[in-house]
C-alpha cells in the first residue's frame, strides 16, 4: 500500500511552517533585545481563574486555566503610551506575572524606536519546541518517501 503523496507533502508543509515561524520569531526576539528602554509603570495586573468539566470517553477531566489582564504605561519623547504585551508573543504564567508585577511597580520596558506604540516588558524567548516539531514532520515525510520507493 502506497502512502499518499499529498500526506507526505502536508507533513513537509507543516514542518516548513513550524520552521519558518520559529525563524521569524527568533529574529524578532533577537532584534527586540536591542530596543531602547524607558521607565514604565504597571497599571493593571489581574488574574481570572476558570475551570471546566470535560466529559471524555474514559472519564471526566477538570480543566483549569488563568487569564491575565496586564497593562503598563510608559513615556517616549514626551508622549504617553499603554501596552498590554509582556513578551513579543504570549505571556509567562499568570500567577508569576501577578506576583512579580503588582500594580504600581516601576520597571524598564523595551520599545521599538521606529514605532513606540510597540513595547514589551521583555522580548521573551524563541519557542524551542518548534524546530523539534519541524524535524519530526520532516522525518515522517522522508519516511513516507522512503517507504513508497522501497516497499510500495
Amino acid at each position: 500500500m502506497k502512502i499518499s503523496k499529498w500526506l507526505i507533502l502536508a507533513f513537509f508543509a507543516v514542518g516548513a511552517a513550524f520552521l519558518g515561524f520559529y525563524l521569524w520569531h527568533a529574529q524578532a526576539v533577537r532584534h527586540a533585545r536591542h530596543w531602547p528602554t524607558t521607565e514604565a509603570t504597571v497599571t493593571s495586573c489581574q488574574v481570572t481563574s476558570g475551570t471546566n468539566l470535560v466529559h471524555g470517553n474514559i472519564g471526566n477531566e477538570l480543566v483549569r486555566w488563568d487569564d491575565l489582564a496586564f497593562a503598563f504605561t510608559y513615556r517616549v519623547s514626551g508622549r504617553d503610551y499603554i501596552s498590554k504585551r509582556f513578551y513579543l508573543l504570549g505571556n509567562p504564567p499568570a500567577h508569576i506575572v501577578a506576583r512579580d508585577f503588582p500594580v504600581g511597580r516601576k520597571f524598564l520596558a523595551s520599545y521599538a524606536a521606529a514605532s513606540p506604540t510597540m513595547a514589551v516588558v521583555e522580548p521573551g524567548a524563541p519557542y524551542h519546541r518548534l524546530p523539534i516539531a519541524a524535524f519530526v514532520c520532516f522525518v515522517l515525510a522522508a519516511t513516507g518517501i522512503f517507504y513508497n520507493r522501497r516497499w510500495a
